[in-house]
């Protein structure tokens, strides 16, 4: 099955949440996150047209913490392709940085959503504390790799995000999970930008 650079970046995050993170650095404007959100599937289609070219670039690293895998994305010299199409859509030179951003920080407030409804099931279920524990675990490794300003950013598109990353939620019917939810809801349709919101950064993600 075909997974788009952003499904990947996502699923390596949920399995890398573990322990801690480096500091965060404020990254994203609300330019940004409209851009993303009215021009993610052409993105998509152009990430997709790529054919996994650079899968093995960001596949995970089992047992790999979101602290590790936040330096290491950072350090990875985007290629040119890549590069070429967040320009495309407005992200700028430094548009991997603000994908994994916009992916990372959705993700910490899907799974935020998803706690609150677990939360809910333990008085009934007891056996479902231990899950509670683990996702707000979970949960805290996030937030440790978005800056609060991005986050309050996200958070005021996330419905309009949840239409195209999906609405992961713990359902007690079906015992679903974040992850199981997360890696079912994907499509394979993707970004875009304002041509005037990106920066001008080098392609190497640290600098």
């Amino acid at each position: 099955m075909k997974r788009p650079v952003i499904t990947v970046l996502l699923l390596c995050a949920m399995a890398a949440a573990a322990f801690g993170a480096p500091a965060p650095k404020k990254v994203l404007s609300a330019k940004d996150i409209d851009s993303f959100i009215a021009n993610y599937e052409a993105m998509t289609a152009d990430f997709e047209a790529m054919d996994n070219q650079y899968e093995e670039l960001f596949a995970p690293v089992e047992g790999e913490t979101v602290s590790a895998m936040v330096t290491r994305f950072r350090s990875i010299t985007v290629p040119s392709e890549i590069q070429a199409i967040m320009k495309k859509y407005g992200l700028g030179a430094n548009g991997f940085e603000k994908m994994m951003v916009i992916t990372l920080g959705y993700a910490s407030l899907a799974m935020e959503d998803a706690l609150a409804q677990l939360e809910a099931t333990v008085t009934d279920q007891p056996e479902m504390a231990e899950y509670v524990t683990m996702y707000k675990d979970q949960l805290a490794e996030f937030k440790t790799v978005v800056h609060p300003d991005d986050i309050a950013l996200l958070k005021a598109r996330q419905a309009d995000l949840a239409l195209l990353l999906g609405a992961p939620a713990y359902d007690d019917s079906t015992e679903t999970t974040y992850e199981d939810s997360t890696d079912s809801s994907y499509t394979d349709d993707d970004y875009s930008y304002d041509e005037d919101s990106g920066d001008d950064e080098d392609s190497t993600y640290g600098d």
